[in-house]
C-alpha cells in the first residue's frame, strides 16, 4: 500500500523530532556529568589538602615522629581522628595495599579499586561509581616522607554530588561550575544557586559557632549575673522551642516549679536551654517526646534535658565535650552544625560554678543533667 505524502512528511518529522530530542538528551547528560565531575575534582583537591594538614597536626599533638612504622603502629587511631576530623571514612594501607587501620583479611585488594591500585604505583588517583542511590568518590594517594612513601592514605565519601564535605568546597565548586557554563545551562544554575545558599548558611552556623565558642571561653568576657527565675526561663524557652520540634511531632514538656531564683546570667542560660533542646530535637525520634525539668535540692539547682533518641555509646561519651565532637552526622536529621554546641554549655555551666552530666541508654534515650550552685558568687 502506498503512503500519502502528507504521511511521509509526518513520519520524517517525527524521525527528525525524536533524534533531535535524543541528541539534547545526550547532549545535558554529558553537561550535567561534566559539571558533577568538576564539583567532584575541586572537592577532592580541597579533601586531599585537609587530609595532609590533619595528618602532620596529628603526629604533631601527638609527639611522634612522622615515619612509616609510627604510621603503622598508630593507624586505627589515625583511621578513627581523620574520620571525625574531615566527616568521613578515612583509612590507612600500607604501600602494598593491605588496609592496616581495621585489620580485615590481608592481601585483599578488589579490582574495583582503581584509585588503591594507582596509589600503591605512588600515583594521587580517585574513582567514582554512581548508581540510583547516587555517587561514591574514593580518593587514594601515598603518604610521602622525605621523598619516600611510607603508605596509603584513603578517603571515602558517600553521595558526593548532594552531600560535599566542606561549604566552603561545595560553594567554590558550584561557583567555579557557573562561571565555565554561565547561564547556558538554566537546571545546572538554578542547581548550583540552590547548593551555594544553603552552603552558605551552613558555613555561617558554623561561624557562628566558633564565635561563640570565643566569646565564653575568653577571660575577658563579662557575665552579667542577676536573680533571675530559672522556672519562668524554662517554660519560655521550651515554648519558643515547641515550633521547631512541632516539625517532626515532638512534644516538648516543662516541669519547673514557681518562684525557683538563682544568681545567673540569664541570656548564657537560656543559650545553654536552647542548644540542649536543639540537640534532643535533632537526635530524638519523630512522634517523641522532650522532658525539660528544673527543681533545687537543697543549695543546688538542677536543670534537666531528656529525649527519647537512639542514646550514645560508651566510647563516644567520653568525647560528647570535645570541640568538633558530633555522636554521628547519620542519625541527626539536620546539618549545619561545627560540633561546638556541648562544648559551649560546658563552658557556660562552669562560668556559673556548675558541673554536665550526660547519662544516655543506647535505644531509650540520654538526659543532660546541669548541677548548679546556688550560692558560688558568695
Amino acid at each position: 500500500m502506498k503512503l500519502s505524502i502528507q504521511l511521509k512528511i509526518l513520519i520524517a518529522f517525527s524521525v527528525i523530532i525524536f533524534i533531535g530530542l535524543s541528541a539534547l538528551l545526550f547532549v545535558s547528560y554529558k553537561l550535567t556529568e561534566q559539571n558533577d565531575n568538576s564539583i567532584i575534582n575541586a572537592d577532592m583537591i580541597a579533601t586531599k589538602k585537609n587530609l595532609d594538614q590533619y595528618l602532620k597536626q596529628y603526629f604533631l599533638i601527638n609527639h611522634l615522629d612522622f615515619t612509616g612504622a609510627s604510621l603503622i603502629s598508630q593507624a586505627e587511631d589515625i583511621s578513627v581522628q581523620l574520620s571525625f576530623a574531615i566527616g568521613s571514612d578515612v583509612d590507612i594501607y600500607n604501600m602494598n595495599g593491605n588496609e592496616m587501620s581495621h585489620n580485615p583479611e590481608p592481601g585483599y585488594i578488589s579490582m574495583k579499586n582503581e584509585d588503591l591500585i594507582n596509589a600503591m604505583k605512588g600515583k594521587i588517583s580517585y574513582a567514582t561509581v554512581t548508581n540510583e542511590n547516587g555517587t561514591k568518590v574514593s580518593l587514594s594517594y601515598p603518604i610521602q616522607v622525605n621523598n619516600a612513601n611510607i603508605g596509603i592514605i584513603r578517603y571515602t565519601k558517600d553521595n558526593v554530588t548532594h552531600e560535599l564535605k566542606t561549604p566552603i568546597t561545595v560553594i567554590t565548586g558550584y561557583a567555579q561550575a557557573m562561571k565555565e557554563n554561565g547561564f547556558s545551562d538554566r537546571n545546572m544554575y538554578d542547581k548550583a544557586v540552590f547548593y551555594i545558599s544553603d552552603e552558605s548558611r551552613r558555613l555561617n552556623n558554623m561561624v557562628v559557632e566558633l564565635l561563640e565558642l570565643s566569646e565564653v571561653s575568653s577571660t575577658n568576657f563579662k557575665y552579667f549575673f542577676e536573680n533571675a527565675d530559672i522556672g519562668e526561663l524554662v517554660r519560655q524557652t521550651c515554648e519558643e522551642m515547641q515550633i521547631k520540634a512541632k516539625k517532626y511531632n515532638i512534644d516538648i514538656r516543662s516541669n519547673v516549679p514557681e518562684n525557683l531564683f538563682l544568681i545567673c546570667d540569664r541570656d548564657r542560660l537560656k543559650g545553654v536551654l536552647i542548644n540542649l533542646i536543639d540537640n534532643s530535637i535533632k537526635y530524638g525520634n519523630v512522634n517523641s517526646s522532650i522532658e525539660v525539668r528544673a527543681y533545687r535540692e537543697g543549695k543546688k539547682v538542677f536543670i534537666r534535658v531528656k529525649d527519647e533518641g537512639e542514646g550514645i555509646s560508651e566510647d563516644n561519651m567520653e568525647k560528647l565535650f570535645e570541640p568538633f565532637f558530633r555522636v554521628s552526622k547519620k542519625v541527626s536529621r539536620e546539618s549545619g552544625s561545627a560540633g561546638l554546641g556541648l562544648t559551649i554549655v560546658k563552658n557556660i555551666v562552669e562560668k556559673h560554678g556548675g558541673v554536665v552530666e550526660v547519662q544516655s541508654k543506647l535505644k531509650e534515650g540520654t538526659e543532660v543533667i546541669i548541677r548548679l550552685e546556688d550560692d558560688f558568687l558568695c
